[in-house]
This record gives C-alpha cells, sequence and structure tokens, in this order.
C-alpha cells in the first residue's frame, strides 16, 4: 500500500526515445520521467502504472504495475501514568498520523467516559482505551 508523493522511473533500453508517456489508470499524466505522482488526490484502492516508451521506429514498449493507494488515518498513541495512586492518572500522547492531516480524536476509555482532545488524561484502572480516527 501508499500514500503520499510516488516517483515513478524506469529504466528505457533506447538511448533516445522518440516519446514516452506515463499513464495512471490509462489517463496520460506526463511525457517525462521521473514523474511525482501526490497519492493523497487519488481515490483509496487499485491504481494500474504504466510507463511507455517509443522509439523512432514506431517501437513501442511497455511496463505496468498496480498498487494500492490508502489514505485512511492511522490510529497510534503511547500512555504514561503521571500518578501511582488509585485511581491511577494516565496520561495518553497521539501519535497518529494521516495524509490529509487529523482534524478530530475520539477517545474511549473503556469505562465510559471519552475525549475528544487530542492528547487526554485521565484517571483508569484496569482497562483498555481505544483511540479511532
Amino acid at each position: 500500500m501508499i500514500n503520499g508523493p510516488v516517483t515513478i522511473d524506469a529504466d528505457i533500453i533506447d538511448d533516445h526515445p522518440d516519446r514516452v508517456s506515463v499513464k495512471i489508470d490509462g489517463s496520460e499524466v506526463a511525457t517525462s520521467l521521473p514523474y511525482t505522482w501526490d497519492t493523497t488526490v487519488a481515490s483509496d484502492g487499485s491504481h494500474t502504472l504504466t510507463v511507455e516508451a517509443t522509439d523512432k521506429a514506431g517501437n513501442v514498449g511497455t511496463d505496468s504495475i498496480t498498487v494500492t493507494v490508502d489514505n485512511h488515518p492511522t490510529a497510534n498513541f503511547s500512555a504514561a501514568p503521571i500518578s501511582e495512586d488509585e485511581p491511577l492518572a494516565v496520561s495518553f500522547t497521539d501519535h497518529s498520523s494521516s495524509v490529509h492531516g487529523i482534524t478530530s480524536w475520539s477517545w474511549n476509555f473503556g469505562d465510559g467516559s471519552t475525549s475528544g482532545e487530542q492528547n487526554p488524561t485521565t484517571c483508569t484502572g484496569n482497562r483498555a482505551p481505544t483511540l479511532s480516527g
């Protein structure tokens, strides 16, 4: 799976190709290499990347690859106790990532309490908090 900017390049054996074409899903997006594709504006799912080289005699060489774009956010966090007394006070730090940026958080602390803060602190017992994006 890929996300963010991706460089498309190819080794062309002909020293002087007459034409180079870079296609994504059959649509030409460039006529030179390397080409950087910004997948953040692409739809999630499978895409076919194709490079075609044509020599002066009209011979065409083609190579393709299918890639999967996934621009969904990835939830990730760490927790550290800020006290050792019961109930235990815990500070959560968000390490989530997304190519589009993260604008909201939804914490569930496992006891019915929740938070929309990026880096919340809560008192907890023996529970498994979750963060969803």
